[in-house]
């Protein structure tokens, strides 16, 4: 048998290293329930029937929900949650779960993985237990987001189709986390370009300047996207919020050049924040959503109005 030459040996080698690189990296792309436990929704008679998505916190066995959104540990102590996601449809879905903590990208483990998101494919009538385990916490008040985004790798750029993602694309898990004590964290409200006066938007509203004009697609030949962000109060009592914002599904910066903005919007008014978004020219199309957060560090009860508000999702299309 002949011998391999040391540098002919060193090239395989070397070419095997890339294989492999190149095949994990594709494979972090792809949807895989390897850190789930996957079942029949109809073994669960919590899972409600019906057609869409359920989602919460249940029992590490599985048999039971937990009603509890606020949850008090010792400072040197992980908090372990068994998340459930649930695709009531005869069609397959796919999920992307993304924890927010403090309004930050922050690692978890999910089944003894460090990640800082999961992807999840279900099939029609199919639920997922996701078992995770939140980093040491310091002490104090915390606010936690679990993203779950629906189809997130889409790309459809037809009006019809992002129409429908206003309101209905993301929703989230949220929980309180108190460790020790209740204390808030210090944050700084972030002053409106502009405050006007309101009597129709109830919300959040992502568009392309001051009118309350939807905005589904945006053709562009630059990359930069100047965009406005608008959030409105019709209620009788002054409403506080955060605002995050992402791009293909990671936070990116905003007005203020951090990941959030905290603000407080006045009955009959409406706070406007002017945003400039960055995007790569060589990605043909690039999906851009806000999401407002009602009531930032306050207490989370399950029956409570706090639930998270995503605007459209916005298409950015370069030919």
């Amino acid at each position: 048998m002949e011998h391999l030459k040391p540098k002919a040996l060193i090239v395989i080698i070397l070419l095997t290293y890339v294989i492999i690189f190149l095949t994990s990296c594709s494979n972090n792309n792809e949807f895989t329930n390897e850190n789930t436990f996957t079942d029949d929704t109809k073994n669960y008679l919590y899972i409600p029937q019906g057609n869409g998505l359920s989602y919460g916190i249940v029992s590490s066995d599985k048999k039971h929900t937990v009603d509890e959104r606020t949850f008090t540990i010792k400072e040197n102590q992980n908090l372990d949650l068994t998340l459930l996601v649930a695709n009531i449809s005869n069609q397959t879905k796919n999920y992307l779960i993304k924890p927010i903590i403090d309004y930050e990208e922050q690692e978890i483990e999910v089944n003894k993985v460090h990640t800082e998101s999961s992807k999840v494919q279900l099939e029609g009538n199919k639920v997922a237990f996701i078992p995770v385990k939140l980093p040491r916490l310091s002490r104090g008040m915390h606010d936690i987001l679990f993203l779950i985004i629906k189809e997130p790798d889409n790309t459809d750029t037809t009006k019809d189709y992002r129409a429908n993602t206003e309101l209905n694309h993301m929703v989230a898990i949220r929980i309180s986390v108190v460790v020790e004590v209740d204390t808030i964290p210090v944050f700084h409200l972030t002053p409106p370009y502009v405050n006007e006066e309101n009597s129709t938007l109830s919300g959040i509203f992502l568009s392309k300047d001051k009118k309350l004009k939807r905005w589904l697609v945006e053709k562009s030949t630059t990359n930069n996207i100047n965009s406005m962000i608008q959030v409105g109060n019709i209620g009788v009592k002054p409403f506080p919020y955060a605002i995050l914002a992402l791009k293909d599904w990671k936070l990116v910066p905003l007005s203020n050049e951090k990941a959030v903005i905290f603000g407080q919007v006045e009955p009959g008014r409406r706070d406007i924040y002017q945003n400039q978004l960055s995007v790569r020219l060589d990605k043909k199309v690039t999906n851009y959503t806000t999401v407002l957060i009602p009531y930032p560090y306050q207490r989370v009860e399950r029956f409570q109005p706090m639930d998270i508000e995503p605007s459209v999702r916005l298409a950015i299309v370069h030919n």
